[in-house]
């Protein structure tokens, strides 16, 4: 037996006794961990110094600048340190909320391999929850591609009142935006370089990376319908803790119809974009006062809520 698990006779004995009295059959050697006291000074210097470098200080580091603090405890202030940093940061933070769904949908694509060549998933969700409204697959990522899946996507679940998307220039082509304009759906575009605010809508992409990941390469055909099989597994058969355990698909069942004139809401969107071109002289780049726009128009309306911390 000792051979065989490559370790010594006497150790096999041990374990044997330890098995016969129900004990594991490895122990710890050395005293149990010990926790510093976030009483002590020494303990307060080091989260003081933590902070002061923004947490790049390292714990052997730590250690020796704030003395008779070991390195191992000088990890675990550190670790509290940055705990409390992040929920800091959290709370400072403003969160943004769309209260109903079926008012602003999110579009954005992702590349696959599949068998016979590269491939792109072109994804529209909701923004209010994680309902993935249509999924299509095509070989470009060009105007006519996204205009024939946004077309589709308005068709089949109805146009909402703002669409938002990257700033890819396709997106902001004159044939997606004709489409946009015949269903009679704002466009916002967010800021340059500044994925987290398309952040729910890059989440579900990593879901659906996962999913296809585990199934290995397809063809184009099987791809088609592993993803439309995906969109009603993840819709209809995932409860979310964000949604009090419920699914995204019985929170998009539920939703309200919109009954605001989109005539109204435009031409509301289209004075304030005016007013605040002629108020911000200097803006921080080309369409910041048309999304500022179309989100000051959509918290009037009761459809978009901040809460807490700055911009």
């Amino acid at each position: 037996m000792a051979l065989l698990v490559a370790a010594g006779a006497s150790t096999i004995r041990r374990w044997q006794a330890r098995a016969r009295h129900d004990q594991p059959l490895t122990r710890r050697r050395g005293p149990p961990p010990s926790v510093p006291d976030r009483a002590d000074r020494n303990v307060r210097a080091a989260e003081t110094l933590v902070r002061e470098t923004h947490g790049l200080m390292g714990a052997a580091s730590l250690s020796r600048a704030v003395p008779g603090l070991s390195r191992r405890h000088a990890a675990i202030v550190k670790a509290w340190t940055l705990t409390a940093m992040e929920r800091e940061r959290k709370t400072a933070q403003a969160r943004v909320q769309v209260t109903t769904p079926g008012v602003i949908r999110g579009f954005d694509a992702m590349v696959v391999t599949a068998t016979d060549g590269l491939r792109r998933l072109l994804c529209a969700g909701d923004a209010a929850v994680p309902y993935t409204t249509s999924i299509a697959v095509s070989e470009r990522y060009d105007a006519p591609a996204i205009a024939a899946a946004l077309d589709a996507d308005f068709t089949l679940h109805g146009p909402p009142l703002v669409l938002r998307q990257d700033r890819w220039r396709a997106h902001d082509a004159p044939l997606v935006r004709q489409v946009c304009l015949t269903h009679q759906v704002l466009v916002l575009h967010g800021p340059p370089h500044h994925p987290r605010y398309y952040g729910q809508l890059e989440r579900q992409n990593r879901d659906r990376r996962a999913w296809l990941d585990r199934l290995g390469c397809r063809d184009s055909d099987e791809l088609v319908s592993e993803c439309e099989r995906m969109r009603v597994r993840l819709n209809s058969s995932w409860p979310r803790r964000t949604l009090a355990w419920r699914t995204s698909e019985e929170l998009w069942n539920q939703r309200p119809a919109i009954t605001i004139d989109r005539s109204e809401l435009a031409a509301e969107v289209r004075d304030l974009h005016v007013r605040l071109d002629q108020t911000l002289l200097a803006s921080p780049y080309n369409g910041f006062t048309e999304r500022l726009a179309i989100e000051v128009a959509l918290t009037r309306h009761g459809f978009l809520r901040v809460e807490g911390g700055g911009c």
